[in-house]
């Protein structure tokens, strides 16, 4: 087996370790602590992305995912692997990136290499003989793999018990027991027998189908010799048909058969068709010349243009009648129209009589009059009308700023009365400035002469409240008698105020009260001036909106004066704009009712008069034009009458026109048929009952000879095909006779290779028990130590073809570890199996985080199994493990100390290395050796 060991391990810029990270890897047990998420999966998915170009964990496979082993901390940075190796004792330096891998051996230059070759020098028996490439490939991979990794989703691989796992399980335990050669061999020799069992079937099948078409060839061979036969055939046939020998005899008879049996068939149709209208020839020559004198007799009389013509009085009459129903309807509408707007005009009336000073009920006429605004230009009309609204709107506003106006003048005349000047605001602006300009001076007088008493009224208050005990304040130890005269001495000479600083304060005093009068003089007058202003700008305003009001109503022809009639005035000219409105609206109604239909509106009757008069006149008026739409319908549904009694004719005509065509062409028809057929078979020749005798007697003669002419074909046909079955019966004899050499060597090479393989196989057996009792002894030890709760007393393999599954025995009964043993049980013995195989194969291993599922106790068991291993296979076995227990280190180190022989080797490498990651992907991960410590 190869043994890989790796010394070495560098990793840059993969997944979360981000910067350059370098690891020794040549001790007997390297231990790798770090706390999760610092990087030791990632360094397992480095070494494995090293040997095999692929992360199973990760589906990154050669080139396909590669962006995973990107750091995502280090975006420029491409992912770097390399590692110190020895493959069966050749060093070497082997790295990989994402542009491919390369390998040096020690002191040349790197050589690329890609994956199916890499896979071929550190695994070259892990696919097994005869693979192709793509699938050697693959299981050269799954072989690196589940030899020299051991990870959480992993442990119990070794357990597997799946027929899609048990080749696999095979080549795992044959490298295990070290019967690899013998299982390859047994292999190749099954692999030589199974390739020969479909050529032993093809070869049994090819004899059937042999057989059976020699047996064919021999009842198909007649006692005649097939050459003479046909060639007797052939002259007479070649005599029947006029023709003479050529190089395809046979051919060229078949085909001139073929060619006058066409010609044949062609003929006994035409004759055929010449007997079914022979008898009738004169018949139908007669009939075709009837049928053309009469259509040349017919009525050929032209009815288009009547057609035409009745058309147009249709058109005609239908135009009538829209325009006597379009006059209707619009009769009818200004008829309406007209009614509701004298409903209306009638209402308006009424409403504004008293405004206008109509009479109750009164005519157009009278309302013409009494309205003669309505005579009026329309945009002088709609002007004064829009001017009258406006100022009927302000009307109010009108008396509001009158009112004001005369407010604001007495306002203004009490505020002048007292003169209020720049001059007498400038006086009182000075005499404000000298007051505060005193009060300054004698605030400035008061604070330099009561200074120091405000200072000393400070010292008293802070000696009043300070603690005058006499045992221990000097201060009080003065002859004051006792603490209250001192106390009361102190506050009188505070409550004494001295007679200048009262004499300053008074100053102050008065100061500050001229500076308050000067203030409110200057503030009042200040006012005074502003009041007055604001109510000159009001009363300018209130006398120009007044202006404006007077001229919009003189321009809209009313005078402002006198006042008191002019709001009736304002009202009165409204209400005659409004009217005028509605009976310019009511008179343009009635000149297009009169103008169009001769209807009008009665000036002198009174309105509601007048509107009746109207309804009953658009009535009348509606009546007469619905008489008129009867008339104008009973003259369209005539001429429409007419129309459908020429188009009833005309398809007559046509329909008799025809039929007599279809007659005519049936007759023609027949005619040319009859022609064409006396014409392919007579020719040029009379038409006569002997001519007809003698065209009937070629055929039947033409017949009788095809017949006799194929009749000489076929036999010559059937002669050479038993001359053919003849030559070919030799020839399925001889391929029959050679496929059952062949069958019988090929029967003699399957029963050596079974008798091979049976040997074989049970030379296998035989070496594979034997190393089984041996690898036995190596499991059960490790099982027993690293399985605390000890349950079962031994572990084994089984019998038979079941060799390879491993047993569980307790008291004599056989346990199936797959189905009996718990999770954590299942685990141990996988480890076990693991440690085991890498003491058979040698070389760098790597167990990424074993101690999860195992107890305190188990631990301390697997502890002890790695420690034995590293001693016993120091110069063979190189163990890398990682975990995230702190204790699990500090234990593993404690056991190696405590020790004898667990120091360095010979060449100076510790039998045990602890190393401590820190860090993560984003800060960077840096490695701590703990162990050895440093001489």
């Amino acid at each position: 087996m190869t043994s890989l060991r790796i010394d070495r391990l560098g990793i840059e810029a993969f997944r979360g370790i981000t910067g350059r990270l370098e690891l020794d890897l040549r001790s007997p047990l390297t231990l790798v602590y770090a706390s999760n998420g610092t990087g030791k999966t990632t360094l397992c998915d480095a070494a494995e992305w090293l040997m095999t170009a692929a992360v199973e964990r990760l589906s990154v496979r050669d080139a396909a995912g590669l962006d995973e082993l990107r750091s995502g901390f280090a975006p420029d940075a491409f992912p770097r692997v390399d590692a110190d190796i020895e493959v069966d004792g050749v060093a070497s330096v082997l790295a990989r990136g994402f542009d491919g891998a390369s390998i040096a051996v020690a002191g040349e230059a790197p050589i690329p290499v890609g994956p199916n070759d890499l896979l071929e020098i550190l695994a070259p028996d892990g696919a097994g003989p005869g693979r192709h490439q793509r699938n050697a490939t693959a299981l050269r991979r799954q072989w690196l793999r589940g030899a020299r990794f051991l990870s959480v989703e992993t442990l119990a691989a070794l357990l597997d018990t799946d027929d899609d796992t048990v080749e696999r399980r095979r080549r795992v335990f044959s490298d295990l027991l070290g019967v690899r050669q013998q299982a390859d061999a047994k292999d190749r020799i099954r692999q030589y027998a199974d390739a020969l069992r479909p050529t032993l079937a093809l070869l049994t099948k090819e004899i059937e189908k042999a057989r059976a078409t020699a047996d064919a060839a021999r009842a198909g061979v007649g006692d005649d010799p097939g050459s003479a036969a046909s060639s007797r055939e052939i002259e007479a046939a070649e005599k029947e048909l006029g023709l003479t020998p050529s190089v395809d005899r046979l051919g060229t008879a078949a085909a001139e058969v073929a060619r006058r049996r066409q010609a044949l068939t062609a003929q006994a149709d035409a004759l055929q068709v010449v007997m079914t209208e022979w008898r009738h020839r004169r018949e139908l020559r007669r009939a075709l010349e009837g049928e053309g004198a009469a259509e040349r007799d017919a009525a050929t009389e032209d009815s288009e243009d009547r057609m035409q013509q009745a058309n147009a009085r249709v058109r005609d009459a239908e135009a009538d009648v829209r325009a006597v129903e379009l006059r209707r309807r619009r009769l009818e509408e200004l008829g309406a129209n007209l009614s509701r707007q004298l409903s209306a005009f009638t209402t308006e009336c009424e409403f504004l009589a008293t405004d206008i000073g109509l009479p109750a009920r009164p005519p157009l006429q009278v309302v013409r009059e009494a309205v003669p605004q309505a005579r009026l230009p329309t945009a002088r009309r709609v002007a004064v009308e829009r001017e009258i609204q406006g100022l009927l709107s302000r009307y109010l506003d009108i008396q509001t700023w009158s009112a004001r106006l005369a407010e604001t003048e007495a306002a203004l005349a009490e505020v002048r009365s007292e003169p209020r000047g720049p001059e007498e605001i400038q006086s009182l602006a000075d005499t404000l400035s000298r007051a505060e300009h005193d009060l300054a001076a004698a605030v400035e007088r008061l604070e330099r002469e009561a200074g120091p008493m405000q200072r000393l009224r400070a010292a008293g208050e802070a000696f009043l409240r300070h603690d005058h005990d006499a045992t221990q304040c000097p201060t009080c130890g003065h002859d004051w008698q006792s603490h209250g005269k001192l106390l009361a001495e102190v506050q009188a000479l505070m409550d004494r105020t001295p007679a200048f600083v009262a004499v300053a304060q008074e100053s102050v005093d008065r100061a500050t009260l001229a500076v308050a009068a000067s203030r409110s003089s200057l503030s009042a007058a200040t006012q005074a001036a502003e009041r007055e202003r604001r109510l000159t700008a009001e009363l300018a305003q209130l006398r120009q909106n007044i202006a404006r009001f007077e001229r919009s109503a003189r321009s809209a022809g009313i005078d402002p004066e006198p006042a008191s009639t002019f709001e009736g005035r304002l009202r009165k000219e409204a209400a005659c704009l409004r009217l005028a409105a509605s009976l310019l609206e009511t008179d343009g109604l009635g000149d297009l009712l009169a103008t169009g239909f001769g209807v009008a509106v009665d000036d002198r009757a009174p309105l509601p008069a007048a509107r009746a008069r109207l309804d009953r006149d658009i009535a009348e008026r509606a009546a007469a034009v619905g008489l008129e739409r009867l008339q104008l319908g009973e003259a369209l549904d005539g001429a429409r009458s007419a129309v459908a009694a020429l188009v009833s004719a005309n398809s007559e005509r046509a329909a008799a026109d025809e039929r007599a065509r279809e007659r005519r062409a049936s007759i023609q028809a027949r005619l040319d048929a009859l022609v064409g057929g006396w014409t392919r078979l007579a020719g040029q020749r009379a038409w006569t009952e002997a001519n007809l005798a003698i065209v009937r007697s070629e055929i039947t003669d033409e017949t009788a000879r095809l017949e006799r002419a194929e009749a000489h074909i076929a036999a010559a046909d059937a002669a050479i095909a038993r001359e053919n079955r003849r030559e070919g019966l030799a020839a399925a004899e001889a391929n029959l006779s050679r496929l059952q050499a062949r069958l019988t060597s090929v029967t003699r090479k399957q029963a050596a290779a079974d008798r091979a393989y049976r040997a074989f196989d049970t030379h296998y057996q035989e070496a594979s028990r034997r190393q089984v009792d041996a690898l036995r002894d190596i499991v059960n030890p490790l099982f027993a130590r690293m399985h605390a709760n000890k349950v079962y007393d031994s572990i084994g393999f089984g019998e038979g073809d079941d060799l390879l599954r491993w047993r569980s025995d307790i008291g004599g009964r056989s346990f199936d570890p797959g189905r009996n043993f718990s999770q954590g049980q299942r685990q141990d013995l996988a480890l076990a199996l693991f440690i085991a195989r890498a003491r058979s194969l040698g070389g760098t291993f790597f167990l990424d985080e074993p101690v999860i599922h195992l107890d305190d106790v188990n631990r301390v068991g697997l502890l002890d199994v790695l420690r034995a291993s590293a001693i016993s296979g120091r110069h063979r076995t190189n163990l890398v493990v990682t975990t995230s227990s702190r204790a699990m280190a500090r234990h593993l180190i404690e056991k190696f100390d405590r020790v004898e022989g667990a120091g360095p080797r010979g060449d100076g490498i510790p039998i045990l290395r602890v190393y401590e990651l820190r860090g993560n992907g984003r800060d960077g991960v840096e490695s701590i050796e703990r162990y050895p410590p440093p001489s």
